[in-house]
């Protein structure tokens, strides 16, 4: 039998130091900063990956978490 799919939420919450928080469900995933020429996600496990748009590196972040979930 295969899964069913189910929705789980995911919510960006914003820190102090204008990063943002990428949480599935109540586990936090990594987090999101800008720099100067793009954007860095940072995983919680030390991973780490780049990309040119926000909405770019925010699916990589998902996908990477369905992956391996």
């Amino acid at each position: 039998m295969g899964k069913k799919d189910r929705t789980v939420p995911v919510t960006l919450e914003e820190q102090k130091n204008g990063a943002l928080d990428v949480m599935i469900g109540k586990r936090k995933i990594g987090q999101i900063t800008s720099k100067e020429d793009g954007v860095v996600a940072k995983f919680e496990d030390g991973g780490q990956l780049e990309g040119k748009s926000f909405d770019e590196v925010l699916g990589q972040v998902i996908a990477e978490y369905n992956l391996h979930s």
